[in-house]
């Protein structure tokens, strides 16, 4: 990825202003959606190392605002794991990675709400991505207690989509940033995620000690369906 210049600021934040606009109105009217994912953890500690695997069919309703998780398939250091040991297994990934981690895999779910907390800073440069130019927007807080500390959007200039996404999000002033970056496609006008990757560390008392252990998550959504409100 590589830049290639500055861009006017009027003109980039008009686009970023419509981009925001259009999303919002989009998401206001989304009664529910649904997806196909595939996801993959690393839990790196210093006792062990564990890689936890799933398959599930996601949905949200904007009724109940709650994540339901339909795990099609478990796996556990590469072996398939029984159906009977699946919420095991998320408790045993829970703690070992923190109870607020899962919250981070649905940051961007919402993410024009939270770019209303952020401000624009510098100039828009265009950067050249597969051959393609996009526009980098860089976004910080407006004020020191949101947990969203920086925000970097690159757009697809030609189609004024959102291309990708990179959050750094804090669950604690004293602890280093998770990085989220998540890739977009367009799908019945919105930008929708299609992979993400979330990589950080999370801290743990154990016999009057802290330990870290390293968070690498990686997923793929497939198959998205949007349901607005008046749609059926």
């Amino acid at each position: 990825m590589a830049v290639a210049q500055d861009t006017d600021g009027p003109a980039s934040e008009a686009m970023l202003r419509a981009w925001f606009v259009s999303q919002q109105t989009l998401l206001s009217n989304l009664h529910a959606f649904e997806h196909t994912e595939a996801a993959e953890w690393t839990l790196d500690g210093p006792f062990n190392m564990h890689h936890m695997a799933h398959k599930a069919e996601v949905r949200v309703s904007r009724d109940t605002d709650e994540l339901q998780r339909d795990l099609q398939s478990m796996h556990l250091d590469g072996a398939p794991v029984s159906p009977d040991r699946w919420e095991a297994l998320q408790q045993r990934r829970r703690t070992m990675a923190g109870p607020e981690l899962d919250a981070l895999t649905r940051v961007e779910r919402q993410l024009p709400r939270f770019l209303r907390a952020l401000r624009v800073v510098g100039r828009a440069t265009e950067e050249s991505v597969h051959g393609s130019t996009v526009l980098r927007v860089e976004m910080v807080p407006r004020n020191n207690d949101h947990r969203l500390e920086r925000a970097t959007l690159w757009f697809d200039v030609t189609q004024g989509h959102l291309y990708q996404s990179r959050l750094l999000v804090r669950r604690r002033a004293a602890l280093p940033p998770f990085i989220i970056t998540t890739t977009y496609t367009r799908h019945q006008g919105m930008d929708v995620p299609v992979a993400r990757h979330i990589e950080g560390t999370v801290q743990t008392r154990r016999r009057g000690r802290t330990f870290t252990t390293l968070i690498d998550y990686r997923a793929q959504y497939s198959n998205h369906r949007l349901y607005f409100e008046g749609s059926g």
